[in-house]
């Protein structure tokens, strides 16, 4: 399954890296500490799903604003985990001890900015979920509608115009 010949090497974070990963424990805990401030003056039941233009569709407990938390906490910290092992990333070229480092280190600023990407989504989730509940209103604002309209799209072509872009570059 691996390519057990890809060299195996530490890379060393850079200040970017590091700040990107900082914003996404901030998520992480803003998904927590959020719903917890207003938990007692949540109903019973909250939105939970959405249909496509925004509208409450399916509600569920309290509760499961938690549950929304710690996947997107268990889905940050693999990515990051992830990020720990480069030499396991399928790339569309051969790794060589030469030009492992400069792939390795692109991958993991790719994933890294996924993983920012992931986390601001679920905590446009988590703060609408609560507003709309406490609000009683039945619809995602119109800001956070296109903002996860071009997270999405990010998401999906970012990564394939990154690896064109930067994979194939010759220096």
């Amino acid at each position: 399954m691996f390519d057990e010949n890809k060299p195996k090497i530490k890379l060393q974070k850079d200040q970017t890296q590091k700040v990107l990963e900082i914003i996404v424990l901030i998520c992480v805990i803003f998904c927590f500490i959020y719903p917890a401030i207003y938990y007692s003056a949540l109903p019973k039941q909250v939105p939970m799903h959405f249909n496509y233009k925004g509208e409450v569709n399916s509600y569920g407990g309290k509760d499961s604003l938690f549950v929304l938390a710690i996947i997107g906490a268990l889905t940050s910290f693999a990515l990051f985990k992830l990020n720990q092992y480069p030499h396991i990333f399928n790339y569309p070229i051969k790794i060589t001890k030469e030009n492992a480092e400069k792939q390795y280190k692109e991958s993991v600023k790719m994933i890294t900015y996924m993983n920012v990407l992931i986390a601001i989504l679920f905590v446009i989730t988590s703060y609408q979920i609560v507003n709309i509940a406490l609000n009683n209103g039945n619809q995602f604002g119109i800001w956070s509608e296109y903002l996860i309209y071009t997270i999405v799209a990010t998401l999906t072509f970012w990564p394939l115009i990154f690896v064109l872009l930067k994979v194939f570059r010759r220096n």
